[in-house]
């Protein structure tokens, strides 16, 4: 077995999301799983398992997993903890055919720092890596892919709806007129970023770079984000048993919508956060990028809802 290195990522909210699920769990007793969607670094399935919560995880980084595999070994071996490689829309099926009892849902929707500083990824805006940006290399479109075959149209309305990008028409006529004019196409993620650097006045991007919200469009689009994220809401709810409880933290507004939205819809759950929960001052301080994560918690009633 490979020998990878080992996670530098902290989890978000580790205590408040455990938490928030960890009552459902004690109540419904040994029978119960907690599905981690997300398992990344494994932090926030540690803390469950400390508790002897049985956890069965999934992560869609083949990394991930092999990372979570040499760390949890004992683990794994005991049966406390199942992990696999799968995508949240490939998770309902397996469930049911291992028959497992979901006790508790939890998912964290953000890429991992050990994503973001992998240089094969393409996903900082500072490193001469590839223009990837995929979590799983067994998908098949990439960013560099979508900049190649995408109209002007297509890549406005992309950076727009899923960057919320103000200045997505510009920056897409600006790729466009490169890619048509003079044959160029960005090659890593630092000569995109600067491109669109020198597009974008700079007073709107004091606070950020100028390229964060476009990448996030392309994140989304390469990783089909927002379409697994449905998965999870439409296919794995449903198997959660009576008094489980959910918890996802979200990290921007598209997706924190939807899962508002789809809480609300809901029959026969609770939410248990009117509004949702956000990191402490003193969280935000140690790990700047939990600022702006959000946490929203539901719990299904004694008598199930459809």
């Amino acid at each position: 077995m490979s020998t990878l290195i080992a996670s530098a990522h902290t989890s978000v909210m580790r205590e408040a999301l455990c938490d928030g699920v960890h009552p459902a769990l004690v109540s419904l007793g040994s029978r119960a799983s907690c599905v981690d969607l997300t398992f990344g670094g494994g932090g926030h399935s540690s803390v469950l398992l400390e508790r002897g919560v049985r956890v069965w995880a999934i992560d869609q980084d083949p990394e991930a997993v092999e990372r979570g595999r040499q760390k949890f070994a004992s683990e794994l071996q005991s049966g406390q903890l199942v992990l696999n490689h799968l995508r949240m829309s490939q998770a309902a099926d397996r469930l049911r055919s291992e028959n497992i009892q979901v006790g508790a849902v939890m998912a964290d929707l953000g890429f991992s720092s050990d994503q973001i500083e992998d240089k094969d990824r393409g996903l900082s805006f500072w490193a001469e890596a590839p223009l990837d940006m995929r979590m799983d290399p067994t998908r098949e479109r990439t960013a560099r892919l979508f900049l190649e075959l995408a109209t002007e149209e297509e890549m406005a309305d992309l950076f727009f709806e899923w960057g919320e990008e103000s200045f997505g028409r510009r920056i897409a006529r600006m790729l466009v007129h490169r890619r048509e004019e003079h044959g160029e196409i960005p090659h890593t993620s630092k000569q995109l970023a600067d491109w669109i650097a020198e597009v974008i006045p700079r007073k709107f991007s004091r606070t950020r770079h100028a390229a964060t919200k476009t990448f996030q469009a392309l994140r989304i689009w390469v990783n089909d984000e927002l379409g697994e994220l449905d998965s999870l809401l439409n296919t794995v709810l449903p198997l959660v048993v009576e008094r489980g409880r959910v918890g996802i933290i979200s990290f921007h507004s598209l997706e924190d919508r939807r899962v508002k939205h789809a809480f609300r819809a809901l029959a026969g759950w609770n939410i248990l956060t009117k509004k949702p929960l956000i990191p402490s001052d003193s969280e935000v301080e140690s790990n700047p990028r939990s600022r702006s994560a959000k946490l929203r918690l539901i719990e299904r009633d004694a008598a199930k809802g459809t």
